[in-house]
């Protein structure tokens, strides 16, 4: 009998056992059913911090690229008031000029009036048939202090002119090659008064007519900035400096 109440109570004390595993295995099924959910808790947070540093470098990509962006609208606005501003003083430039003539290989004289006498003869040269309003307006560029020696002479400035009338401004231009004909004038040259854009433009045009000709085109000729030339009596334009 006391055997039989021993072995009851270990039995009792195994279903005990028993009965505090399956409450430990509960437990313990409950800290992994913890753990997941803090697992999954904390990569959410991760997710969450992520997105949160993506969303702000990609803030920052925006900005940086409305930064530049406009920067560059800055600049493309700047570039463009440059290159009118620098247009419209061409054009102020170029219609100040637009009656000026200059005269290269007068000598420069110690009176102003000696010089006066000499450009009016230059012009009476030119056009005879009427009286030439005129007006010296000066010399071009520095006086060179070298005297003139016996192996050489110093250049002339070229003297700049202002003609009244359009009309007879365009007939000294035009007539100004004939000056190589007649004694006294043989190194005297009519030329535009060009601004600096146009001497650029002009040195441009000559070089290719030197090229077009080197090629075999010995009639290629300038006319109003273009290069020309005459091919059974129609005109081919082989060059043009016009935009």
């Amino acid at each position: 009998m006391k055997i039989k109440e021993e072995m009851k109570g270990l039995k009792g004390g195994f279903e005990k056992i028993g009965k505090v595993e399956a409450a430990q295995e509960k437990d313990r099924e409950r800290v992994r059913e913890l753990e997941v959910k803090v697992g999954a808790i904390e990569k959410m947070g991760q997710d969450r911090k992520k997105e949160a540093i993506e969303v702000k470098e990609l803030q920052q990509s925006f900005a940086k690229i409305v930064t530049e962006q406009e920067e560059e609208r800055k600049k493309e606005v700047k570039v463009d008031d440059k290159q009118i501003q620098e247009k419209m003083i061409e054009m102020m430039e170029r219609d100040k000029r637009k009656n000026n003539l200059i005269l290269i290989g007068v000598s420069e004289y110690e009176r102003g009036e000696e010089e006066q006498k000499r450009v009016e003869e230059i012009v009476e040269a030119l056009i005879t048939e009427a009286n030439v309003k005129f007006e010296i307006m000066g010399r071009v560029g520095r006086k060179d202090p070298r005297p003139g020696t016996s192996a050489g002479k110093v250049r002339p400035r070229p003297i700049r002119i202002v003609v009244e009338d359009t009309g007879d401004r365009r007939r000294l231009l035009a007539r100004g090659k004939t000056l190589k004909g007649k004694a006294g004038f043989e190194e005297i040259f009519v030329v535009p008064d060009l601004t600096k854009l146009q001497q650029e433009e002009d040195k441009k045009l000559r070089d290719k007519l030197k090229e077009i000709r080197e090629s075999g085109k010995k009639q290629a000729r300038i006319e109003k900035g273009e290069i020309v030339e005459e091919v059974e009596g129609k005109k081919e334009v082989l060059f043009s400096s016009k935009k």
